[in-house]
């Protein structure tokens, strides 16, 4: 279960969830424990119930990764921020030991959610792109936390803008938005009780459907250009490597890699070509609207009841609501973007009656 705020612990909001890496180092230390472990019970085995001589050197061989997985699985290290946002504390536990820093931080004006690159770690190094919850200090920024999920982000940023009756800015979308703490849980006030007519030349289709009524966005405009150079490197290197093991391998072995370049090329030309030919699309019905705003995602239910942001950013529709949120993209010009966004708001009010 993932955690949608801080844990407060006192005067303390705890910022690091150190699950994860208690298991990671639960996985690591455990088997050095348990071979220290059993080293250690043969030791004890010979030198209290038989007459055969304990070597030295076995001793240490079993005290040393004993005492390294016991240090792995106790290592804990976790950041705090004071409730009244002077502070920094960092706790440290190894063991029977265990001590902490503190350090002052400089006031700062807003609170700040804006994307960042988390280094995911393993052999391929990649960055993993996140929201961050931030603190705009006066020299330097404050990154308290980062989180895959934009709505676990907002919450935490939401809870501090309470908390310390400070500003909240929003830099994940084209403009940036800043929502005063006094706004911070306000609804949308709702007025649209018509049905909106479309712009000119609308490039979103409206169609009736077995299920309810369905807009359909038209599909991204452009080319792939990262995929076609993947796919040029993968054809290049493949027929590279077909020519050095033409012969030099067995035949099986070879259809094996000419199946594996035919499907890693397929796979490519997949990945890259088909979301610029799909049209994301928003689906009413008596059981609610759905959408399906990812080509390689599943459709997903829009929850318009208790909206607190609704706005156009370029050529997507930003929706959010406690603990919802929603990138609509439309494709197209701003005045079907406009459009779609009054189709929102008609929705929403239907559904809030």
């Amino acid at each position: 279960m993932k955690y949608t705020t801080y844990a407060r612990e006192g005067e303390l909001f705890c910022i690091d969830d150190q699950r994860l890496m208690r298991q990671m180092l639960l996985i690591f230390g455990a088997p050095f424990l348990l071979a220290g472990a059993g080293v250690l019970a043969n030791v004890l085995y010979r030198w209290l119930f038989t007459s055969e001589p304990v070597p030295g050197g076995m001793v240490v061989f079993a005290l040393f990764p004993l005492l390294f997985g016991s240090f792995l699985i106790s290592f804990r290290f976790t950041r705090y921020l004071s409730t009244d946002g002077r502070y920094m504390v960092t706790r440290h536990r190894m063991l029977f030991f265990s001590w902490e820093d503190k350090q002052p931080l400089a006031s700062f004006s807003k609170i700040q959610l804006k994307w960042t690159l988390v280094h995911s770690g393993g052999s391929n190094k990649s960055n993993k792109r996140m929201v961050g919850v931030v603190l705009d200090t006066r020299y330097a920024e404050t990154e308290l936390s980062a989180d895959s999920e934009y709505e676990i982000a907002r919450s935490k940023a939401e809870q501090l803008v309470k908390s310390f009756n400070k500003p909240l800015e929003d830099l994940t979308s084209a403009e940036p938005v800043i929502t005063a703490p006094e706004d911070i849980d306000r609804k949308l006030v709702l007025t649209q009780t018509d049905m909106p007519e479309p712009p000119e030349n609308c490039a979103i289709r409206l169609a009736n459907t077995e299920q309810g009524l369905r807009f359909t966005m038209p599909c991204r405009e452009g080319l792939p250009f990262g995929g076609i150079f993947r796919m040029i490197v993968l054809v290049i290197g493949g027929l590279y490597m077909q020519s050095r093991l033409d012969g030099s391998v067995p035949h099986g072995f070879a259809v094996g890699f000419d199946l594996a370049l035919y499907l890693a090329v397929i796979f490519n030309v997949i990945q890259a070509f088909y979301p610029y030919y799909f049209r994301p699309w928003i689906e009413v019905s008596k059981q609610g609207v759905r959408a399906k705003l990812s080509a390689f995602k599943k459709p997903v239910d829009l929850r318009l009841s208790g909206l607190e942001e609704a706005r156009v950013s370029k050529n997507k529709i930003i929706l959010r609501a406690d603990g919802f949120y929603a990138a609509i993209p439309v494709n197209s010009s701003p005045q079907d973007a406009e459009f779609m966004l009054q189709i929102i708001r008609w929705l929403a009010t239907i559904q809030s009656r």
